[in-house]
């Protein structure tokens, strides 16, 4: 039981790690989009289009840092979501089938009890001991 929470941490900082680097994998090509959309305004002029190149490039690593940021925050909340899971769903789970079969079998019963009752074809305590004996004869007999 000690080894949920260690597994499931494991697995949070692996998600994070490789989310992270394709993160950073796709950085390069989201500056290479910006700078295209920046360079094909028609409205903005060359200097505008220098100083906004020359932001994005001495910022580049802001967005990763933010994606970064965000990506631990989602990974460890989503960690100690699948651990409160695995904690709280089974009794929820076994609670509510319990209800659902108990709640069905009471509806079950009162349906029963509100038919009319009539003469049940059954057989006696008697014939269901000599029923079990004959089993038990025939049993020992042919094997």
């Amino acid at each position: 039981a000690g080894l949920v929470p260690s597994y499931a941490w494991g697995l949070g900082s692996l998600g994070f790690s490789i989310s992270f680097f394709l993160a950073l994998l796709s950085t390069p090509v989201l500056i290479f989009a910006a700078l295209r959309a920046i360079w094909s305004l028609s409205t903005v002029g060359p200097a505008r289009k220098t100083l906004s190149t020359f932001a994005i490039l001495m910022l580049w690593w802001v967005p990763a840092l933010i994606a970064g940021g965000v990506l631990a925050l989602c990974w460890t909340a989503g960690s100690i979501f699948v651990m409160a899971a695995t904690v709280t769903l089974p009794p929820i789970l076994v609670c509510s089938c319990l209800v659902f079969i108990l709640t069905g079998v009471e509806a079950f019963r009162k349906n029963e009890q509100q038919r009319p009752r009539r003469g049940v074809d059954d057989i006696t305590f008697s014939e269901l001991g000599l029923a079990i004996m004959v089993a038990i004869c025939s049993f020992c007999t042919t094997g």
